[in-house]
């Protein structure tokens, strides 16, 4: 931030894991399989900053590959299924008032993203939120 002329801090981060070759082995068996629900690329980037005046917060977003799952449509045998990829996008934001009251605003998954973790069990949608925090 001093860079820039401000007061406080601005951070950038970001962080991944590439998955290049994941196999499950099973010790009573002699092959293996492709390991279940684990993203071939998982990406999270965002920025932080605190101290600029009253005002602090975060954007961040993640980004998870497709990952495959086994699909139990037919329970004796089950076949796999292809999860899809998604972006996640979040902000949260806070304003102190004055020394003993702060009002925060936090948003999750704005872009509204459709997607699940495990089939058939979505993730919530765009969600806000207002927070009020007073101390004594």
């Amino acid at each position: 931030a001093p860079l820039l002329g401000l007061d406080g801090s601005v951070r950038l981060f970001a962080n991944g894991t590439r998955m290049l070759e994941a196999r499950e082995q099973l010790i009573a068996q002699a092959s293996s399989t492709r390991i279940r629900n684990v993203a071939d690329l998982t990406l999270v980037a965002g920025i932080d900053f605190a101290g600029l005046g009253p005002l602090s917060g975060r954007l961040s977003g993640r980004y998870v590959g497709e990952r495959v799952d086994s699909d139990y449509v037919d329970y004796l045998q089950p076949g796999e299924i292809v999860y899809p990829a998604y972006l996640v996008i979040d902000l949260s934001t806070s304003l102190r008032v004055n020394e003993r009251l702060r009002v925060g605003l936090t948003a999750k998954n704005l872009g509204d993203e459709d997607y699940f973790e495990v089939r058939g069990y979505n993730l919530p949608g765009r969600s806000l939120g207002i927070e009020v925090q007073a101390s004594f």
